[in-house]
């Protein structure tokens, strides 16, 4: 019996040394997929499923384009009034907005190059 338990225990240190998760990279795997979530979710209810547009304006790359990453940054945290554009302030934090305005940016693996066809 200790010699199953030893043999596990080895193949369990040399797959852990092969195959290394850093907690850091999976926290911020998890983070990038939630924020594609709310984006295709949550902002696709009014930017349209394809982020191509709809109640909202399109939010692809092109689209964006005009805008600096301060101003994304701004209308997401603030939102905008007499629009629907609710304030996300509350429910994302700094860090997460960025990496949001990075996603639409197409400057983060998570962008589906599909949608900017």
């Amino acid at each position: 019996m200790h010699e199953v338990l030893r043999l596990i225990v080895a193949v369990g240190l040399i797959w852990a040394a092969a195959f290394p998760v850093h907690a850091a990279d999976k926290a911020e795997e998890t983070v990038e997929i939630d924020l594609l979530r709310l984006l295709h979710q949550d902002c696709g209810s009014c930017h349209g499923m394809t982020l191509k547009g709809g109640l909202g304006p399109a939010l692809l790359s092109d689209s964006l384009a005009a805008y600096e990453d301060e101003d994304l940054f701004s209308i997401i945290r603030d939102g905008r009034e007499e629009t629907a554009m609710p304030p996300w302030r509350d429910i994302l934090s700094d860090n997460q907005i960025n990496e949001l305005i990075g996603i639409l940016r197409g400057k983060t693996a998570a962008a589906d190059p599909g949608e900017n066809k």
